[in-house]
């Protein structure tokens, strides 16, 4: 006995043959459906991938781009590895979204600073004596708002010139990258 004999007996005459019938339009229309998703996932993508970070004008956009990316990296390290990534950071092994902007990178459990470049001799100092010219603790404010989770903007006034720096808190490190 067929199938749609078996059909058309125990659900009555022609219920098995429609059915049987309509599965491979079913199927079609499916598989186009597919096909059309995957389609526009495959654009977005490559949409998504040839657009560069790096290539961004805004100086603002660069430093939130540098510091996060920094950030996120290190926030995958193993902690034993640590201090291996962010030597490889300041010797320029690893490439930075925005090399031109000064980053400093601090240790968020205990408040010490792991990298600031320019300054070799801040390494292991707290992160608390970094201030600016108007008596602001910068260092510490960044490892308070990394302690809440909170990642933002700093104001900062460095040899009598305003700047900003966006300060990345991703624990246990936070990254902070500054716009010239």
């Amino acid at each position: 006995m067929k199938t749609n004999e078996l059909n058309t007996k125990s659900k009555g005459p022609g219920h098995g043959q429609t059915v049987v019938r309509k599965l491979p339009l079913v199927k079609s229309v499916v598989g186009k459906i597919y096909h059309k998703v995957l389609t526009v996932s495959l654009a977005a993508g490559v949409a998504l991938a040839t657009i560069s970070p790096a290539h961004a004008e805004d100086a603002r956009q660069r430093a939130m781009l540098n510091a996060t990316g920094l950030s996120n990296m290190l926030q995958g390290v193993l902690a034993e590895k640590l201090l291996v990534v962010v030597d490889k950071i300041a010797k320029g092994e690893i490439r930075r979204i925005a090399p031109e902007q000064p980053v400093w990178i601090m240790e968020v459990i205990d408040g010490t600073i792991l990298y600031y470049q320019g300054q070799p001799g801040f390494v292991h100092q707290p992160a608390g004596k970094l201030v600016d010219d108007d008596g602001v603790r910068f260092g510490q404010k960044a490892i308070d708002n990394a302690r809440n989770s909170r990642s933002g903007w700093l104001r900062l006034n460095l040899g009598g010139k305003p700047y900003q720096a966006y300060c990345s808190a991703r624990y246990p490190t936070v990254v902070c990258s500054l716009v010239p």
